[in-house]
């Protein structure tokens, strides 16, 4: 039996793919005419009938803003995304196809999520408004995928093709309520579990890095560290740290996360591990700032008891444009330049991924603490008299995440405490040893 060989991917999903964008085809009408790696904020505000209109504002205008004209259409949308728009033609016909559809730097996506929690989004459901969030650290990235279409400007040759779907496409344009058949067709019905699936064994694709390589561009002795998306914050640092370690055969590497005066330890090997470890840098210095802007490690000196102890230790910013979210750092290794800059387009590349991650894990758990404040409210209206402690002490250790919890109430007459209710087990705080 002969394996049947992989089937080639279109022209529009490998571009999305290596730069790390999205890109849709729209024709004269605002048709949508083809999507790759769509955003998800961009699929659901598109064709819903209270925000569509805005979209319509900006990528339903970019066709008339880029006809008669080979000139570059940039704009940011009302959802705080970045897009480059450019006129292209396939098989005769007008076309404009859009870029980007990304997030330029962290603030932009903090600003969505808490419309998503507290504001004007808040009816879309979390696990799927950010199934797939793009983030750049600077809009030269799109100039990219820019440069591969415009071959498909002006009058094309004729076996440039754009390899747009031949089959009749769903007609949804920006503010259109699609009805169920449309919505069927267009594959927006798929469950989560499938969505987050195909973004774990999605490729990693390279952020915008100008140094020490060009944007999007990796050298053959550079391999992109897979998709960081399928997995929580921890477990990405841990892979970023072993996946280090396993490359370059470097012993002692730790991932660090900002903290409020520097950095400190997620996932460690060799050395680092099992330490409890501070680097006292604030992360907006000078000094880490710019580090990250002039792509170069930080060199420091780890002190021991004497100076023979004493090591070298590399730290390596990670970030999003000037936002630094976390750093990679090792130790005992010698001065290599190839191995610096491997580590720093490591950096560049699971930045982004890095911050979706973090940015996620906190629409989560805001999402998690509103949906436990309503549980809060509605059960105070169904408890009885005699279990309403009870509950009461139920439902707070539930928003404070606690095993175990007391209600304690003051006796007016001998002025003392006492548990009115408790959950989990029972601990006699007085005679229980530290």
């Amino acid at each position: 039996m002969i394996a049947s060989k992989p089937t080639k991917k279109r022209f529009l999903d490998r571009v999305a793919e290596k730069y790390g964008v999205a890109i849709a085809v729209l024709d004269e009408s605002s048709n949508e005419k083809a999507l790759a790696n769509n955003n998800s904020i961009c699929a659901a505000l598109y064709n819903s009938q209270d925000f569509g209109h805005r979209c319509a504002e900006y990528c339903g205008a970019a066709f008339a803003a880029t006809r008669n004209t080979d000139a570059v259409f940039e704009y940011e949308c009302h959802a705080g995304l970045t897009c480059k728009a450019i006129a292209v033609q396939d098989a005769g016909a007008p076309y404009v196809a859009i870029v980007g559809r990304s997030f330029i730097g962290s603030d932009k996506y903090r600003e969505a999520t808490t419309k998503a929690i507290d504001g004007e989004w808040r009816r879309f459901r979390p696990t799927e408004f950010f199934a797939n969030i793009l983030i750049s650290g600077s809009s030269a990235i799109l100039d990219g995928p820019i440069a591969r279409l415009r071959r498909f400007v002006g009058e094309p040759a004729k076996d440039q093709i754009l390899e747009l779907p031949q089959e009749a496409t769903t007609g949804i344009k920006p503010g259109a309520s699609p009805t169920q058949e449309q919505f069927k067709s267009s594959g927006r019905d798929s469950e989560i579990d499938e969505m987050i699936e195909r973004f774990r064994v999605r490729r990693a694709s390279p952020a915008a890095s100008e140094k020490p390589y060009a944007a999007g561009v990796l050298p053959a002795t550079v391999r992109p560290i897979a998709s960081l998306l399928g997995m929580s914050l921890v477990e990405a640092c841990s892979h970023v740290v072993a996946e280090i370690a396993s490359r370059h055969d470097v012993e002692s590497v730790m991932w660090l996360e900002r903290r409020a005066d520097g950095f400190a330890p997620v996932a460690a090997r060799g050395d680092f591990a099992g330490r409890e470890v501070l680097i006292r840098i604030d992360p907006s210095s000078d000094l880490v700032q710019s580090a990250l802007r002039e792509n170069r490690p930080i060199r420091m000196v780890e002190r021991g008891r004497d100076a023979s102890e004493s090591r070298l230790l590399k730290l390596f910013p990670v970030g999003v444009g000037s936002k630094i979210g976390g750093a990679i750092a090792f130790a005992k290794v010698p001065e290599s330049q190839e191995l610096d800059n491997a580590v720093l387009e490591v950096a560049a590349s699971i930045g982004p991924q890095l911050e979706i991650l973090r940015l996620r894990s906190e629409v989560a758990e805001r999402d998690w603490l509103a949906g436990a404040v309503k549980r809060f409210s509605e059960n105070l209206k169904r408890i009885d008299t005699e279990d309403f402690w009870t509950h009461l002490t139920q439902i707070s250790a539930e928003l404070l995440q606690a095993e175990r919890a007391s209600l304690l109430i003051q006796n007016e007459g001998s002025n003392e405490l006492y548990a009115k209710a408790a959950i989990g087990v029972r601990t006699d705080l007085f005679h229980t040893p530290n």
